[in-house]
């Protein structure tokens, strides 16, 4: 099986309201078009876009049982009680225990946090470790992250759980004195799709709730900021607010380890981009290659020292973090070429593939082949695994399908992971594709969305530099995706490692520079429509135009 050509959707949109909205707002037709179609044609709308504000956060007891979650966390605080935050080992899951495991410090309460070994335990609560807390003396566990599907573990004499959680939740919910998820049906706010760490911040918010608004932000907004763009939930309403008021705060953040992280990241400019792909993999790092631990001492730290240590040592697991992924994703390629059929859910298995990052691999060969994939690491007759889903799958709700496969699943409609034994990974396999069959045919995969196509006079450095008007990027807020069509291939070079590409493109005296990532080779002289996102490319004070390239046809 060959790496697919994508197709391209044409985002649609009305033309002639875009050029009336145009002159209402006083701005240029691409940017009219590009508002209009993410749902954003009246004023109010842009206002909201361009500038979130407090006014757009809404009340945190609007979440379900959040009365009841509070209630119970004083209580411990009046009892003198022992409480454990126990957290998810990624960047969501560690920013959001440092949130609440901060709050709860400053408040007074005797608290503990625990974060679970990705390999040694796996995802989610497990009844060993909640033991080993209780005989520590804890009578309060609440969870941030996860625990809304862990019905079984909550059950334990003596000892009491609040969940947080943003993952989609079982028909039937844990026993516990709370569960706050954005995700069950009775949520009456407003909006539903908050990182793990915005359930957490609505925590704070509302065991802080006589505090102004504006100094609880102060103290958490970095975190939230980079658990919410770590998470890639949709940067809309409360995640844009979140982020976009967040990135100015990484950038002068009062937390040692994040500073340091930050400068060893080599990102001149904290935006979506530098959180996205020099913090967050950075943070992931420790829970996928090593002990997450050591990321939450990096945000919790008060050292300067120790947080320019263990910046450096989340740095070092990064670049292992790398090699071990090209190394499954090249054997999981093999597999793949090696099939002799062309099934609509790839299912790939492995004996000891690293699963720390088998989830990263998945996510490439989604975007390689075009189809909804699971990747399975064996050891000792289990099969642990990591699915990454194309728009029109939900992997959530096909592997609620094929449960009676699994041992244990969680997720949502584009990522999820489970459990099964070795054993039962040929039914699982007919079972996720039956369920994928009952789908009409061309509903599922992504292809790649084009905003606009442009003619060469259009593609400006004004328009790059007018980009960040839409920042942050991320989950429904993507980069603008433009096209140029039939341009000549004035040069093409491959980078040194023959990895990436370079591209010189020309039309109606119009010529760019474009570099591909992961495209290769390719042939000079031909024509072709381009595909790309613009970029501003700052070097030694001069400022240039430059094209990523997404795709060519």
């Amino acid at each position: 099986m060959e790496k697919v050509m994508k197709e391209w959707h044409d985002r649609q949109y009305d033309k002639r309201r875009a050029k009336e909205f145009a002159r209402e707002e006083r701005i240029d037709e691409v940017f009219a078009a590009l508002l209009m179609q993410r749902g954003l044609d009246e004023h109010d709308a842009v206002k909201e876009f361009v500038r979130p504000n407090l006014t757009h956060l809404h009340d945190p007891f609007l979440l379900p049982d959040m009365r009841e979650a509070v209630d119970r966390i004083l209580l411990a605080k009046q009892r003198g009680e022992r409480v454990t935050i126990f957290g998810d080992y990624d960047a969501d899951g560690l920013t959001s225990t440092a949130v609440v495991y901060t709050c709860l410090q400053s408040m007074g309460l005797k608290v503990d946090c625990y974060v679970p070994h990705r390999m040694n335990e796996g995802y989610g609560l497990n009844r060993d470790a909640l033991e080993e807390i209780k005989e520590r003396g804890t009578t309060l566990v609440i969870t941030v992250d996860l625990g809304v599907t862990a019905l079984e573990e909550t059950q334990i004499e003596g000892m009491d759980f609040v969940i947080t959680d943003h993952h989609q939740p079982l028909e039937q919910l844990p026993q516990a004195c709370a569960v706050v998820d954005p995700k069950q049906e009775d949520c009456q706010s407003p909006f539903r799709e908050l990182a793990g760490v915005g359930v957490a911040f609505k925590l704070v918010w509302a065991l802080q709730y006589e505090r102004p608004l504006e100094e609880i932000l102060r103290e958490w907004i970095d975190l939230v900021c980079l658990g919410t763009i770590a998470d890639i939930v949709p940067l809309r309403k409360e995640n844009r607010f979140f982020a976009k008021c967040g990135l100015q705060y990484i950038t002068h953040t009062k937390r040692p380890g994040l500073r340091a992280l930050v400068a060893k990241s080599g990102y001149k400019t904290v935006d979506s981009t530098a959180v996205g792909f020099g913090l967050a993999p950075r943070i992931n790092a420790a829970g996928r290659m090593g002990n997450a631990r050591l990321a939450l001492e990096l945000l919790l730290t008060d050292d300067e020292q120790k947080g320019e240590q263990l910046a450096e040592e989340l740095c070092k697991l990064n670049l292992l973090r790398q090699q071990t992924e090209q190394e499954i994703y090249e054997q999981a390629v093999k597999k793949i070429s090696a099939s002799a059929t062309d099934p609509y859910v790839l299912v790939v298995s492995g004996e000891g593939w690293h699963q720390g990052v088998i989830g990263i691999v998945a996510s490439k060969l989604m975007n390689q082949y075009d189809k909804p994939v699971v990747l399975l690491s064996i050891e000792d007759g289990i099969a642990h695994g990591s699915a990454r889903s194309v728009e029109g799958f939900p992997i959530f709700d096909a592997l609620y399908e094929c449960e009676h496969c699994l041992i244990r699943f969680g997720g949502h409609d584009k990522a999820a992971g489970m459990t099964l034994r070795a054993e039962d990974i040929p039914a699982f396999t007919e079972g996720l594709n039956q369920v994928a069959q009952a789908v009409t045919v061309g509903d599922i995969g992504e292809g790649l969305t084009v905003d606009l196509r442009l003619p060469p006079s259009k593609v400006t450095l004004e328009l790059a530099q007018k980009m960040t008007f839409f920042e942050p990027f991320g989950e429904g807020n993507p980069q603008p995706v433009f096209v140029l069509e039939d341009m000549e291939i004035a040069e093409a070079t491959p980078t040194r490692d023959g990895k990436h590409l370079r591209l010189k493109a020309k039309k109606e005296g119009h010529q760019f520079s474009c570099i591909g990532f992961g495209m290769g080779q390719y042939q000079t002289g031909a024509r072709a429509d381009l595909a790309f996102c613009v970029s501003v490319n700052a070097y030694r004070g001069q400022t240039s135009l430059n094209l990523i390239l997404k795709d060519i046809h």
